[in-house]
């Protein structure tokens, strides 16, 4: 897809300022339009640009950025059409409201999209329905019923469903997008096409479901499995725990929904939908642990171990099974902890090979090594139930028991287990000076971003992963984010300047018309539109 640049330079007598922009588009809007001097004493715009109405000459909508010049030698006015929203929950809106700017001759103006409404109060047009900064977890059913967010009215089949099927009929189906999942009982159902008001065209027994009949009035669901994975795979390092199906991410630090975790639908588009730069994900990035509560370790310190000697453990690691006997033979010469064949290199590869052999470790990632001063045990696993549980060994004539030998204490002595966390959303640093033009505190705290992910209000995740996300559906796909790790999530949604541009006459959040005349009584206006989409 072809790409543009947008730059702007301010230079002054000591400085050049410069800010640019730049993205993809699939065609170019340009435009140009005179309006006869008379208009100046008529009052009368001339249309130049329509974005509700598809027959309308000047018809352009989703415009990524919009440069809008007057070429002529009359000053322009320049009118905007667009709607009156009002504080609710969610938003709602009604009549058309009319702003008029003034363009002198060879002057412009660029806006980097024209998503722009009117509104009734002071308060902010972007967060209705905004999450708190506790963050929000996934429902552990993996689906919530499809509900109309403004009024409370959950979506249902509106007919008997046999196994075979691919025209479904649904009460309403406003609150679908072409390449939506949906759930009925157990099966999915993958939508391709909205044939009219009531009926979806389907793809029947999606990602691994198995198609079925269905009575009439059964609840939809909006699912949120990972889709990178089929539905219900309960694999640790695909889309689950070992025995059940989570809200996860998989071994790949991969995750895949179509629905935002089912929030933000709504009827007829109005006011549905995530706030554009209000997406945030944090992951859990710190694994739980277990220490010996030793000090002033380091490589090259002395275990204190026998050299060629067969040592055990008993280990649990993430609230599975407990795996007895891991064993491991010190080196016929190295009983350091570190260095090669090193004892933290012996017991290392003594959980890679249990990593990747079936029984009660199987999949379940452990590290040990060296770690201020102390030997630490950690999970693998970035999810809730992240745990290292130690135990002696439970004995047998050919191993010796790890814990009371050598500088290793007894297990009595062994540091408590620390569980799995989220990292602080808050570092220990202090704002000392306040930034100009901000309203942050003297002293406040510093917001961390230590295992956070955000949308740039472009469809784009940054930080600790990547990916991208859809505003009106809710579709995200993450990739590169931590391996098999849970999250939660912080968004608004449900505003007025929620949701993709919206042009629909009587659900628009963009500018719904562009009109302009010229200011001179005796001279020509013309105006020139150069527009992406």
């Amino acid at each position: 897809m072809p790409s543009f640049e947008a730059t702007t330079t301010i230079t002054t007598d000591s400085e050049k300022l410069t800010a640019s922009s730049s993205g993809e588009y699939g065609e170019v809007f340009r435009m140009t339009l005179s309006a006869p001097f008379g208009t100046a004493t008529t009052g009368t715009f001339q249309e130049a640009i329509q974005t509700h109405t598809i027959t309308s000459p000047g018809y352009a909508r989703d415009l990524k950025y919009l440069l809008i010049k007057n070429i002529g030698v009359s000053a322009l006015e320049l009118h905007f059409t667009t709607e009156v929203w009002t504080d609710a929950a969610p938003d709602g809106n009604g009549a058309e409201a009319f702003t008029r700017y003034l363009i002198p001759v060879g002057d412009y103006m660029l806006l980097p999209n024209i998503r722009i409404v009117d509104w009734d109060t002071e308060a902010t047009a972007a967060g209705a329905g905004i999450i708190d900064n506790t963050g929000f977890t996934p429902d552990s059913n993996l689906y919530v019923a499809l509900d109309n967010i403004a009024v409370g009215d959950p979506q249902l089949v509106a007919e008997a469903i046999d196994g075979s099927e691919t025209d479904i009929d649904v009460d309403d189906t406003s609150y679908f997008y072409p390449g939506d999942l949906f759930q009925v009982e157990t099966e999915i159902f993958e939508v391709r096409e909205i044939k009219s008001a009531t009926a979806l065209g389907c793809v029947r027994g999606a990602y691994g479901s198995s198609a079925a009949s269905h009575s009439d009035d059964t609840a939809i669901r909006l699912p949120f499995f990972n889709a990178y994975h089929k539905y219900g795979d309960t694999s640790i390092n695909g889309g689950g725990d070992g025995s059940a199906a989570k809200c996860k991410t998989d071994v790949q630090g991969r995750f895949k929904c179509f629905n935002m975790f089912g929030k933000a639908r709504n009827a007829n588009y109005a006011a549905d939908g995530i706030t554009p730069g209000s997406f945030a994900v944090q992951f859990r990035t710190e694994g739980g642990y277990q220490e010996l509560g030793l000090s002033g370790i380091t490589s090259s310190t002395n275990s204190g171990l026998a050299a060629s000697t067969v040592y055990a453990i008993n280990i649990t690691v993430d609230g599975g099974t407990e795996f007895a006997d891991l064993s491991f033979t010190t080196d016929s010469s190295n009983v350091n902890f570190g260095g090669t064949n090193g004892v933290l290199q012996k017991l290392q590869s003594a959980f890679d090979t249990q990593y990747r052999t079936a029984g009660n470790l199987y999949h379940r990632g452990v590290s040990v090594g060296v770690v201020n001063g102390d030997v630490r045990f950690s999970s693998l696993s970035n999810r809730s139930g992240s745990a290292i549980s130690l135990a002696n060994a439970t004995g047998g004539s050919s191993e010796t028991n790890l814990f009371g030998a050598g500088q290793i204490p007894a297990i009595g002595s062994v540091s408590p287990a620390i569980p799995k966390r989220f990292p602080s959303k808050f570092t220990n640093e202090k704002e000392i000076t306040p930034k100009i033009g901000s309203m942050s505190s003297q002293n406040s705290s510093v917001k961390s971003n230590a295992g956070f992910a955000y949308d740039d209000g472009n469809g784009n995740i940054t930080g600790a992963a990547q990916g991208t996300i859809n505003y009106g559906s809710g579709a995200i796909d993450i990739t590169g984010a931590p391996a098999n790790a849970d999250f939660e999530f912080y968004m608004s949604y449900g505003s007025a300047l929620s949701g993709n541009i919206k042009t629909e006459d009587l659900n628009c959040n963009a500018v719904k018309e562009f009109r302009f005349r010229g200011v001179s009584w005796n001279q020509d206006a013309t105006i020139e539109f150069i527009g992406m989409n």
